[in-house]
């Protein structure tokens, strides 16, 4: 066997395994049963009116006047209660803690009105807190559903919030937690462990974490900090990403690179680089509204405009479909290609364990499907590679191009986000910055070899398609 056999050999035995085992997260993601995980909560038939309640977890004090306390159920066993019925909530973190509560937030003290809240407790502790408020059996029919709407809007966040990739799979999904549905700041997942955490899901999913000497050492600068890029997560997909980046190096390696930036000279080079810039700053300027809430604005049709304008700018030499990433060579390679980084992401998608299918995204299916391939896949890559890319590589090189075309778009990426969210700027950098960025370096690199978009508008096409259909 040659020397390159037995690296390809090699290499697909890489992939299989990559493939087999995302596949297996995936499917025991979304049946959990099947992989040994207890089933997920369920509300039964019966709840309690109960009056004067107080429950107390760490640094959260949970009072209702007067509610109907719902036991929730997992594998046959009690796994904690739903409240339902006006109460409150307060957030008095003691010491050192109280301190740093009243530097991140200007309060010492965080209180809020809720509607309803599930807080984990065993058999014995519903027992006691039904007997201590005076309980008694009232199966009130809107109580019952208000609580089974509670738990389903606390599985959709919970694994992209408090879950840290697979180590999700290998730990009680809900002990010791409260989850409270607040009237003015919104949804609280709260876990009183060492430290403690608060996560303020509608605030950003923003997390204040307690008891972290480590953050205090840093006058709290890492104590407010967003938990979608948890270090283990960051390490997987960052795997997986390579893995996508060495698959592509691998099945493009007999190409002859023609990047179309090559021999290209600009017409009115300084107004389209100006151009460039200005569109950029467009792009910070709008996913900066987006953060604060300020403008909701879905970023395909912004990259549609883009694209626009980069098939319509001015050219001096080369046939404009070559030089803007719509060059015809290579069709069948770059369909299976994109195919296989696509089908590969989705599965790597799984990573973040996603708790089923969206039903209603399925029942869309062709709407999801024309956004996705022609939106955030087709326009993102002319936009992306057929301006940026190629202005780059036109102006330093091909290969300066190339390596500073990911970059260009980690950058565009982590500063509208870093000002909207300061606080978040180290999680933000290396999301940005290794994410983003060696992301970005696998389509800079399918362009780069076959001279088009469609093998990267096929990738994203389907990447779309996987954050749209799977519920996290």
């Amino acid at each position: 066997m040659s020397p390159r056999n037995a690296l390809a050999v090699t290499f697909w035995l890489l992939v299989g395994a990559a493939v087999i085992g995302a596949a297996g997260v995936l499917l025991a993601a979304l049946f959990p049963e099947a992989a040994g995980v207890a089933p997920g909560e369920f509300v039964g038939d019966e709840a309690y009116r109960v009056q004067d309640l107080t429950l107390k977890r760490g640094y959260l004090e949970l009072v209702f006047p007067d509610a109907h306390l719902v036991p929730v159920y997992r594998g046959g066993e009690v796994a904690g209660a739903v409240l339902v019925g006006s109460g409150r909530y307060v957030l008095e973190p003691r010491g050192a803690d109280r301190a740093l509560l009243a530097t991140l937030t200007g309060f010492e003290t965080v209180r809020d009105n809720v509607t309803a809240a599930y807080v984990s407790m065993d058999y014995r502790d519903l027992e006691n807190a039904r007997y201590s408020a005076g309980g008694r059996r009232d199966d009130n029919s809107q109580a019952l559903e208000r609580a089974r709407q509670l738990l389903e809007n606390r599985r959709r966040i919970h694994p992209s919030v408090a879950g840290a990739g697979m180590a999700a799979l290998f730990r009680e999904p809900n002990q010791d937690a409260v989850f409270a549905e607040g009237v003015d700041l919104g949804a609280l997942l709260y876990r009183p462990g060492q430290p403690h955490e608060a996560h303020f899901v509608d605030l950003g999913s923003v997390t204040v974490r307690f008891g972290d000497a480590a953050a205090r050492g840093r006058a709290g600068a890492g104590a407010f900090q967003l938990t979608l890029t948890a270090p283990v997560a960051m390490v997987l997909f960052a795997s997986v990403l390579l893995l996508l980046l060495i698959m592509v190096v691998v099945l493009t390696a007999d190409l002859e690179p023609r990047h179309p930036a090559a021999g290209l000279r600009l017409a009115r080079e300084p107004a389209t680089w100006l151009g460039a810039l200005l569109l950029a700053a467009v792009e910070v300027g709008v996913v900066y509204m987006d953060q604060v809430r300020i403008l909701a604005l879905e970023p395909g049709w912004l990259y549609a405009a883009f694209a626009l304008l980069a098939l319509l700018r001015p050219l001096q030499a080369g046939p404009r479909p070559v030089v803007t990433g719509l060059s015809p060579r290579y069709p069948w390679r770059s369909l299976v290609v994109g195919l296989l980084v696509g089908v590969l992401g989705f599965l790597g998608a799984a990573l973040r364990l996603p708790q089923g299918i969206d039903a209603d995204a399925t029942a869309g299916w062709p709407l999801l499907l024309a956004q996705g391939f022609l939106l955030q896949g087709f326009a993102t890559e002319v936009y992306r590679r057929g301006l940026l890319q190629v202005t780059l590589q036109a102006a330093a090189g091909r290969r300066v191009g190339l390596a500073l075309s990911p970059v260009l778009v980690g950058l565009l990426y982590i500063l509208p986000r870093v000002l909207a969210q300061p606080a978040a700027w180290p999680q933000l950098l290396a999301e940005g910055l290794l994410l983003v960025a060696l992301g970005e370096t696998i389509f800079a690199f399918l362009f780069d070899r076959t001279g088009a978009v469609w093998a990267g508008s096929v990738a994203r096409g389907l990447l779309f398609a996987a954050q749209r259909l799977l519920v996290y």
